[in-house]
């Protein structure tokens, strides 16, 4: 079969430049090719001419993702139909987080107009959590829970061969007006058995720089039990690691292939595996790979000698998930981290000179201002190099969106998932605040943030955190 895989447009709308290329989409290719199935991948969020933007610029200009998506007429929806007529594929699948629902039905109504019998398919986060979400609109027909890999293989093998979808586990579909849910997949046990990501199926490819294709993942699952977060429902809470030489050897093949020299390890928390993380490191020096590379971890999780290590074997950047500088909001979003240990981070990262970005999350339902008070001292004193803010934003299949929902904060039935993003500050969960209030300290938070980076780049100090 002929598959056409698409990343709808989001953050293109807003004229941001989306770095790398979809990974899972990618991964999903690779299988699909390995079954002998022509697969090709459309980015609609790649846009050479876009930039990159600061949160506030991206703030501001949100309301361009939401009249796009009312305005049917946009250049890029005549785009991705051209796309998918041009390619004249036998299926289509979408790939769906949340803030993306109402880009991606609209991405499936373009299929159905292209044509009206192509069977559409949505995977990811969002359609893990709540695949009726996406089911009961009419131009969708699957919707692949979890790991998308097997599944995928075994639902275009079995419509390419009239089989029965009865018995492919982690779908979803339609049957005589009704969703069906097959049983949960089971989690792929060996992570080596999947092809690398097949990166040659992306269109326009030549438009992408070199640095765009390092996105790789080292590992799968979390084994944390962060309130606010849902990826436990993708990947689980058990970490399954890929053999080092499996990792080498991509590394090797992507440098080859497309000259990428800077790679970007998508894993939840890297260094989880104390041994596991050292031994890679030490097959980095071995290889003499000379690339540069970064990661994403915990505070927790960064010590002496493992930073060290790591620095040595090319790593330039960390990026650190903080939340928060209030040791009461971390407790309650089930971080399993003191603010104490956030500092011994620090310490230990501005030690050894390393460039690292420090994620905060603010407004949190039982956030109160005395809290973000609290954040801002903290990063004032911890001195990041690169600040970077989000709103919260409860996403489903978490437990404290689950919680909103006991409550009656958030209906379902009523929900607008084009707001449904940390960068729309018209929205607030929290209770100790109204949203006027809310929306005017973000704005001056993302101020503040942005003139932190902007002199942390010159080279100045920054006073504009300090609090008065």
């Amino acid at each position: 079969m002929k598959v056409l895989l698409i990343e709808p447009p989001f953050h293109r709308f807003m004229s941001f430049y989306r770095h790398y290329y979809p990974l899972g989409l990618a991964y999903i290719a690779a299988m699909l090719v390995k079954h002998n199935h022509t697969v090709r991948i459309y980015d609609a969020e790649h846009d050479p001419e876009a930039r990159s933007r600061t949160y506030r610029e991206t703030s501001q200009d949100y309301f361009k993702y939401l009249d796009a998506i009312e305005d049917r007429e946009h250049p890029i929806w005549s785009e991705i139909e051209r796309e998918i007529s041009g390619f004249q594929p036998d299926l289509v699948g979408i790939s769906v987080l949340t803030v993306k629902v109402p880009s991606a039905l609209r991405v499936a109504s373009l299929c159905k107009i292209a044509r009206r019998k192509i069977p559409v398919v949505v995977g990811g986060e969002h359609p893990t959590a709540r695949p009726e979400h996406l089911l009961k609109d009419d131009n969708v027909d699957f919707a692949v829970r979890g790991e998308g890999e097997e599944t995928m293989c075994e639902l275009v093998d079995t419509l390419d061969s009239d089989g029965r979808l009865e018995g492919i586990d982690g779908l979803s579909f339609k049957r005589r007006g009704r969703i069906c849910h097959n049983k949960n997949r089971a989690l792929i046990k060996n992570l080596d058995n999947l092809p690398i990501p097949y990166r040659d199926a992306l269109a326009n490819k030549e438009t992408y720089r070199p640095v765009d294709f390092g996105l790789i993942m080292g590992s799968r699952g979390c084994p944390y039990r962060c309130a606010f977060c849902p990826n436990q429902n993708l990947w689980g809470r058990r970490v399954r690691f890929r053999s080092i030489s499996g990792i080498v050897n991509e590394i090797k093949s992507v440098k080859e292939t497309y000259s990428t020299e800077y790679f970007s390890f998508r894993d939840y928390s890297f260094s989880v595996d104390v041994s596991w993380t050292m031994e890679l490191c030490k097959r980095m020096r071995e290889e003499k790979l000379d690339i540069k590379w970064e990661c994403t971890t915990r505070p927790d999780l960064v010590k002496e000698e493992i930073i060290s290590m790591m620095k040595d074997a090319g790593c330039t950047t960390i990026r650190i998930g903080i939340e928060s500088g209030s040791d009461r909001v971390l407790n309650e979003i089930r971080k399993d981290l003191s603010v104490k240990e956030i500092k011994a981070a620090a310490r230990i990262l501005n030690r050894h000179n390393l460039y690292w970005a420090a994620y905060f999350m603010f407004g949190l339902p039982s956030e109160t201002k005395e809290d973000i008070e609290k954040t801002l001292a903290l990063i004032y004193e911890i001195d990041p190099p690169f600040v970077t803010m989000a709103r919260y934003t409860p996403l489903p299949g978490s437990e404290m969106y689950e919680a909103l929902v006991e409550e009656g904060r958030i209906r379902e039935s009523e929900a607008d998932w084009g707001q449904w993003s940390n960068q729309w500050l018209q929205k607030s969960f929290m209770r100790a605040m109204s949203q006027d209030e809310f929306r005017d300290i973000m704005e001056d938070i993302a101020r503040r943030i942005d003139e932190h980076n902007r002199q942390r780049v010159l080279g100045k100090p920054h006073p504009v955190l300090k609090l008065e």
